[in-house]
């Protein structure tokens, strides 16, 4: 399983219970405390980090989507 998603990744994957775009999964991150404290590594218990890389941005762990998610994302590993 992929343990950091972007929110395009997470939109591209098409996965249950989830938008089907980048913007509708920075909405519902926001809406849902996606990124919450400090980023990590700074805070270990933190569920996003800035993206390394082309295009930047931000990733968020797996451990934030909904369960039939990270099934799914579990079954294509």
């Amino acid at each position: 399983m992929t343990d950091w998603l972007s929110a395009a990744e997470i939109a591209d994957r098409r996965l249950p219970g989830l938008p089907k775009s980048r913007g509708g999964v920075l909405r519902l991150a926001r809406a849902e405390g996606w990124q919450r404290g400090e980023p990590y590594p700074t805070d270990p218990t933190g569920v996003w980090r800035r993206r390394i890389g082309a295009g930047g941005g931000l990733e968020f762990h797996a451990s934030v989507l909904p369960a039939k998610a990270r099934a799914l994302l579990n079954a294509t590993a």
